[in-house]
């Protein structure tokens, strides 16, 4: 698939060679940085599970590790089998690196709280306050820096409009400073 002309990665041409920034190419591979509300909620119910993992980790991996049990029970195959997979092997790593998985904001953090098996370690009413905490702080949810669509699932994609492509032509000095207008400056020559 070319990326530059679906309008997915943005490109500009010196001669007939496209070329790309490397911040755009950056935010193709990590992913959107904005938050689904419903992404945002499971974060916030992560960061109170990190918790109580900290303050007591002994019975909340061992609530953890009885969940994985029963939904690798419910999931013999498909995509949840492999995110449940890699839960296992994070309740059996050290915790700095366990913490470091349930609450990035990272694409491979949010697959995993999709699959959490942290079910259980909070109360009903712990699990109430979270969404009273997304009401309350509208600007706890992170500014869109990503490619379009880069939220949606990719079978939905296929569907959306797609964007043209920039081209930018640049084949001067002065072309390639205005190009590059918003990121740092060129270095100067000497």
């Amino acid at each position: 698939m070319d990326l530059c002309k679906a309008g997915t990665l943005p490109y500009f041409l010196v001669g007939k060679h496209r070329r790309l920034r490397r911040a755009d190419i950056d935010l193709l591979r990590d992913g959107s940085q904005r938050l689904r509300p419903d992404q945002l909620r499971r974060l916030l119910l992560a960061h109170a599970v990190a918790g109580r993992l900290v303050m007591d980790p002994g019975p909340t991996l061992e609530l953890a590790r009885q969940g994985l049990g029963r939904m690798q029970a419910a999931s013999r195959r498909g995509s949840a089998r492999v995110w449940l997979n890699e839960w296992a092997k994070l309740l059996d790593a050290p915790l700095p690196d366990l913490l470091s998985a349930l609450t990035s904001p990272g694409q491979r953090s949010r697959e995993l709280r999709e699959h959490s098996p942290f079910a259980g370690v909070l109360t009903d009413a712990e699990r109430a306050r979270v969404p009273a905490t997304i009401t309350d702080n509208p600007g706890a949810t992170p500014t869109h820096n990503g490619p379009p669509h880069g939220d949606v699932p990719p079978a939905e994609r296929a569907r959306l409009p797609r964007a043209k492509p920039r081209h930018v032509a640049a084949s001067s000095d002065e072309g390639q400073q205005s190009l590059w207008a918003d990121t740092d400056p060129p270095p100067a020559a000497d």
